[in-house]
């Protein structure tokens, strides 16, 4: 029977990027197309714990939260992992191999299905998955956890999936800080969104690693033309010639769902 895990992984704003080929960032190869429709992998360097009784077939739940010089925005599903290997490293972190079943969520607010979350403990104990519900969700999820039952979550991805999708466009150069603005205020209303600093791998968004333009162009096109709105966050160098921008309010425009957003 499989089992259902739970960690915690926060997505960070980041504004300089380390521009030495041989920073740690940039260690772990990868093809230049990976991880944009599909997670690839998961790493833990957890040596105890639930982390050890990962086997195939298990599902990992990837929780995120977004922290920013800004603030941080609510949690939210970033990811569902269903393990189709476990590696082990020579220095004993475990590589969890996704499945094509694994799979990638816009951003939503989960914050009012974690308290119906119960984990299991040593001799089938059941506990809060939060015992503070108030504190960072990364102090609780620091490791991490075995879900005595994954049915909140899969209630929450369902009416997710019912709702239309937010789409923001706007500059990383001066564009985020309204950007993150933007999307905490849809947060709010319980909207969905796709924001390139959640949805895309954490490799291109956190980091500056090469990939595929080809990839990265039809994944963000994609999810232009899917979503219900495109919300264009028009600071001064927003749709700049040649620019990602230029080509999403073009798209967008085309489409109809174009609506324009002040910067900062």
């Amino acid at each position: 029977m499989s089992q259902h895990f739970i960690h915690y992984v926060p997505r960070r704003i980041v504004s300089r990027f380390p521009d030495d080929a041989n920073h740690p960032w940039f260690a772990d190869v990868q093809a230049l197309d990976a991880g944009f429709f599909r997670p690839t992998f998961h790493i833990s360097r957890r040596k105890t714990g639930p982390t050890q009784q990962v086997r195939e077939g298990d599902t990992i739940w990837i929780l995120g939260q977004i922290v920013s010089p800004w603030g941080v925005l609510p949690p939210g599903i970033d990811a569902r992992i269903e393990v189709e290997r476990v590696e082990r490293g020579r220095d004993g972190a475990l590589r969890f191999i996704a499945s094509k079943q694994s799979q990638w969520f816009p951003l939503s607010d989960i914050s009012h299905t974690l308290p119906f979350l119960k984990s299991l403990a040593g001799q089938g104990r059941l506990n809060e998955l939060l015992k503070d519900p108030a504190a960072p969700i990364g102090r609780s999820l620091q490791s991490m956890r075995l879900l005595a039952s994954a049915e909140p979550l899969e209630e929450h991805l369902g009416k997710l999936s019912l709702q239309p999708v937010h789409f923001i466009s706007y500059r990383i150069c001066d564009g985020t800080h309204a950007a993150f603005v933007k999307t905490k205020a849809l947060l709010a209303q319980q909207q969905v969104v796709f924001w390139d600093r959640w949805s895309l791998p954490r490799r291109l968004a956190e980091r500056r690693e090469l990939v595929d333009c080809e990839a990265l162009d039809c994944h963000l096109m994609e999810q232009l033309a899917s979503a219900g709105t495109v919300w264009g966050i028009e600071s001064p160098a927003y749709s700049a010639e040649g620019s990602y921008s230029q080509k999403e309010k073009i798209k967008a425009l085309q489409l109809g769902t174009y609506h324009a957003v002040a910067g900062c």
